[in-house]
């Protein structure tokens, strides 16, 4: 696994609110592709 070149100056071992933001956004997107997916499934089969 590489290294991370990203410095880090927080001692917490939380998330912060851009990076929830960021994977709320992520997870909708996700489940979105997945409903698509499925019905694109379907009308072919």
């Amino acid at each position: 696994m590489a290294a991370s070149t990203r410095k880090t100056t927080r001692k917490t071992e939380t998330f912060t609110d851009e990076e929830r933001t960021a994977m709320k956004e992520r997870a909708q997107e996700a489940k979105a592709s997945a409903r698509r997916g499925s019905r694109a499934d379907k009308a072919a089969g």
